[in-house]
């Protein structure tokens, strides 16, 4: 989900003559939003951690399952 309100004008050929100064506000879908890529990762870290995923430092947007056992 978005964290944002998005609003945008209202689309030519759409415009309400009533409401002519009015703006539309996007419902809160992932549709070509620079974030989606984000907020998408920030929802799927989540429900990995929720499951008892740990993220690992050493390497980005790698997780694992279980316990880490380093041998020296």
């Amino acid at each position: 989900m978005l964290y944002e309100n998005i609003y945008i004008e209202q689309p030519l050929g759409m415009v309400n003559p009533q409401f002519s100064n009015h703006v539309c506000k996007l419902q809160k879908a992932l549709y070509d939003f620079k974030q989606t890529p984000r907020t998408w990762f920030d929802c799927f870290s989540s429900f990995l951690l929720k499951y008892g995923f740990f993220f690992v430092v050493w390497f980005t947007h790698l997780y694992l399952f279980g316990t880490l056992i380093l041998d020296h």
